[in-house]
């Protein structure tokens, strides 16, 4: 199971998401957990911009004003969320790996 982390330190760029896309092609990553958003809300559209249209799911906390913000993306046919905790300033999963993955 491959896990990325990142402060992408604010997601409002095409630009940035273009090359966050390009660089989880490269690694293959199952979760990627992004910090510092900096955004009010996540959509559906903003995580395919960055994941691709299929086989995933997200979670996220909204950034406070200019500042903060998380989204944690997995791909569903790897990883399963058994449990998650969405507080204020953090966001806890349980996972389980699919079909050998972890």
């Amino acid at each position: 199971m491959k896990i990325v982390t990142w402060n992408v330190r604010g997601l409002g760029s095409k630009g940035k998401r273009a090359v966050i896309r390009s660089m989880l092609m490269g690694v293959g990553a199952d979760i990627i957990i992004l910090q510092e958003t900096k955004m009010p809300e996540v959509e559906r559209s903003l995580v395919s911009s960055i994941w691709g249209a299929r086989f995933k799911d997200w979670v996220s906390i909204p950034a406070i004003g200019t500042s903060g913000g998380v989204v944690i993306i997995w791909n569903t046919r790897c990883v399963s969320i058994l449990e998650s905790v969405v507080g204020v300033f953090s966001i806890s999963i349980k996972i389980q790996g699919l079909n050998g993955n972890g």
